[in-house]
């Protein structure tokens, strides 16, 4: 809702940068993100050229147990 906080009905856009730092293109690249309620990741590109970055994205709406707790606790990798 713009208020900066986090409120029951609010949906959160995640934004997940890939960088590929390594001397070879990655391909197959798939986000990967347990959250519970999350959108599927979606991704520009499954590969990504050397030195390059791909941004993925998910939403997520705000659930009352969110709320409260206060926080929401999210961690994603991407695997190879």
């Amino acid at each position: 809702d713009g208020s900066g906080d986090i409120s029951l009905g609010d949906t959160l856009t995640y934004s997940f940068a890939a960088t590929n730092t390594g001397n070879v293109t990655l391909t197959d690249l798939a986000i990967s993100d347990p959250l519970p309620g999350l959108t599927g990741v979606s991704c520009p590109s499954t590969s990504v050229e050397t030195t390059a970055s791909v941004t993925c994205t998910a939403t997520y709406p705000v659930t009352q147990a969110d709320v409260d707790n206060g926080t929401i606790d999210n961690t994603a990798t991407a695997p190879l």
